[in-house]
């Protein structure tokens, strides 16, 4: 692959000028001693804080250095003789991860360039300072200086990186076939001890600054503005179904109906669920007998309502650590400043695809991640005066799947 990251020894251009061969020395040592803070407080959580002052004041140092060469147009030039846990530090995605992003939307982002008819770009200068700009919180124009790129190709290539990730949402983000299926229950089975689970779903908000129009429907009930977003994951931490873009003044219980998923089931259930199967959600969601929520949690649930909640409460877990390690990966999502608010659910459902691209090379990291995210973007509980929907035939299913527990536990 002409464009691929070449780890380990980066064999860089012959150069004339020995300033600049001193200059990939001073950013190579800078870069050395970012991976001895990291080495340093990798397992101390209480310094998480302190290593990413540490890392700001590196980044700077190699954004200063490698400022003064701005001749060569490869990454390589900029970042010479990376390791893969420096790329991972950087990038928040593994090499063999971006290696497989590369492959996916290396081909989208030529013909754009073909279209444009603009010179082409290497592809890692489009995707790496998108990357990095996601997994950061730092402003353009640290990146600017980190990258040596203007703001406007930095904003260019960010949404040509956006668009591409939208392109291949619907092949990476996918419901499970019916033979994965069979994989995902037996996992969740063992977390939790519900039978027959497919799925796990619940929202959560996109923190925005204020819009110029409407604000009252992008209010949250913490007065904050925000976006929302819905997501099912399987029992690997995968998001199998996401839905972005209604305001923050909706709850889950109108986005739910109102998703393409629900419309989807009502239509053609066989095409998602086998006889048994359905997805969980908490006490918000609709109880139909492919959507099971919890108990509402009140003083007159019975012993064996208890047992259910505990057991659902469970395998719960896994939508909320998906979204936590979501926002820990792209901590940029934890409060998305963007000018353009049509561009803030297409960045989402990007940031969504790449979650699903990294769980494929790097399960290892996972709780890492979760940890740095944030569970108190979920939506809250539901409010009392929230009506949820339910069928007889929902509410059947659920007490049949509360005795079933039962027997399995006896």
């Amino acid at each position: 692959m002409g464009d691929q990251i070449k780890m380990e020894n980066i064999d860089l251009q012959e150069m004339e000028e020995a300033e600049i061969i001193d200059v990939h020395k001073a950013a190579l040592m800078v870069v050395k001693a970012m991976q001895l803070v990291h080495l340093i407080f990798e397992d101390d959580d209480s310094s998480s804080n302190d290593e990413d002052e540490e890392e700001k004041e590196l980044l700077a140092y190699v954004a200063q250095a490698s400022s003064r060469n701005n001749r060569g147009d490869s990454l390589e030039e900029l970042f010479p003789r990376f390791s893969a846990e420096q790329f991972e530090n950087y990038f928040h995605m593994t090499v063999e991860a971006y290696e497989t992003l590369e492959r996916e939307i290396g081909p989208l982002l030529r013909s754009n360039d073909c279209n444009t008819g603009r010179p082409q770009t290497i592809i890692k200068k489009q995707i790496l300072p998108s990357l990095w700009l996601l997994a950061k919180t730092e402003t353009y124009s640290a990146a600017q200086e980190l990258f040596g790129m203007s703001k406007s190709s930095l904003s260019r290539n960010f949404e040509r990186l956006v668009v591409a990730l939208n392109q291949i949402s619907s092949r990476l983000i996918a419901w499970p076939t019916k033979e994965r299926r069979q994989i995902i229950k037996k996992k969740f089975e063992e977390a939790g001890g519900l039978p027959n689970n497919i799925g796990a779903i619940d929202a959560v908000y996109i923190p925005i600054k204020a819009p110029k129009k409407d604000k009252e429907i992008f209010m949250t009930r913490e007065n904050g503005y925000a976006f929302t977003a819905q997501g099912i994951c399987d029992s690997d931490y995968k998001f199998i179904d996401v839905f972005v873009g209604y305001p923050g003044s909706f709850n889950d219980t109108i986005i739910f109906k109102n998703s393409p998923i629900h419309e989807d089931v009502l239509e053609k259930k066989d095409e998602f669920f086998d006889d048994g199967e359905y997805i969980i959600g908490d006490e918000a969601y609709s109880i139909l007998d492919w959507c099971v929520p919890r108990y509402i949690d009140n003083e007159y649930l019975t012993t064996e309502e208890k047992y259910f909640n505990d057991a659902h409460l469970e395998q719960s877990k896994f939508i909320r650590k998906s979204w936590a390690a979501l926002f820990g990966r792209y901590e940029r999502l934890k409060y998305l400043d963007m000018n353009r608010n049509d561009l803030i659910p297409p960045t989402v459902l990007a940031c969504c695809v790449l979650h699903n691209i990294c769980m494929d090379h790097e399960k290892n990291k996972f709780e890492y991640y979760a940890s740095r995210g944030d569970e108190s973007l979920l939506f809250p509980d539901i409010d009392e005066d929230e009506v949820v929907e339910q069928n007889d035939a929902g509410v059947k299913f659920r007490c049949e799947l509360n005795k079933q527990i039962i027997l399995i536990d006896k």
